[in-house]
């Protein structure tokens, strides 16, 4: 039996219309014969009905509320989550709509086959973080929920004592492995920040080649930033410099293949990463 991947089962949950008719109706069929894929299905239809009920119980601002909103009391860019306890009492904690989502936190699910391993949060910058582990495929997945989506696209999440760092994509999402030997026996004693992005660039590498250097704006950052890239003996130099003072990047992700990148600490603004075989595009990330 061939089974479809995670992520065509999350478009099929989410809206089967994103899927061709010839993957929507076949899938139709495998999850009628397919406990292990239905089970899949089951468990992110509950996670998103949970998340449409408690996104009903408040009413969020309007767009100019939210514009005055950020400009009084603006997001941070860095973010250390703690581990979720539910309250023991029927009201909604703080009026945040994530405590529909912690309460199913920490065990497995009525299938045995999803276990919730974590739920982290913040109650200040109301955002919560949940760490699935499928015990069937063994493979992790995060899921990070905030009020404001646009944090979500680009999150780095560092999971500080096991050093790994997950970049989620525009849902807030990141599938990921972890060997055996590397899994925390308490996920809430592993440290964990949360930084949103504040800039992304992609850098076409023909420029650097043989030890040349581009220099590139950043589009989104004010005030502006630029990143000066070269390459000189397999090794990548970075350099951000912003034009009004320093730049509040402190921390780069460089990616210069499928993996999830290398985190790097900007020391004045300048870092260095040995790179021996340099891929046709970089892509950087800039975090605070």
């Amino acid at each position: 039996m061939t089974h479809f991947d995670e992520k065509t089962i999350d478009l099929f949950v989410l809206n089967p219309l994103l899927l061709d008719e010839q993957t929507r109706s076949g899938l139709q069929r495998h999850l009628q014969e397919c406990i292990g894929c239905r089970t899949l299905a089951n468990f992110l239809q509950s996670y998103y009905a949970d998340l449409e009920r408690a996104s009903k119980r408040h009413q969020p601002p309007s767009a100019h509320q939210e514009e005055v909103l950020r400009s009084l009391i603006p997001h941070a860019r860095v973010i250390r989550l703690f581990p979720y306890r539910p309250r023991l009492t029927a009201a909604l904690a703080n009026g945040h709509e994530f405590v529909v989502l912690a309460a199913k936190s920490h065990g497995k699910e009525l299938s045995s086959r999803f276990e919730t391993v974590a739920t982290l949060a913040s109650d200040e910058e109301r955002m919560l973080l949940r760490v699935v582990h499928d015990t069937l495929t063994d493979v992790f997945r995060a899921y990070l929920h905030a009020d404001d989506p646009s944090r979500l696209n680009g999150a780095l999440v560092s999971f500080e004592s096991i050093s790994l760092n997950l970049v989620l994509d525009e849902k807030g999402q990141k599938e990921f492995t972890l060997p055996e030997k590397d899994r925390p026996r308490d996920w809430s004693l592993v440290g964990t920040l949360v930084r949103t992005a504040l800039g992304i660039l992609t850098i076409q590498t023909s420029s650097l080649r043989p030890n040349g250097s581009t220099t590139v704006s950043v589009p989104g950052i004010s005030p502006p930033v630029e990143v000066t890239v070269s390459y000189d003996s397999e090794v990548l130099n970075v350099s951000v410099t912003g034009q009004e003072g320093k730049p509040e990047c402190s921390t780069a992700l460089i990616e210069a293949g499928p993996e999830n990148g290398t985190l790097v600490a900007l020391k004045e603004g300048k870092a260095t990463l040995p790179i021996p075989n340099l891929p046709d595009a970089l892509i950087i990330r800039l975090y605070p």
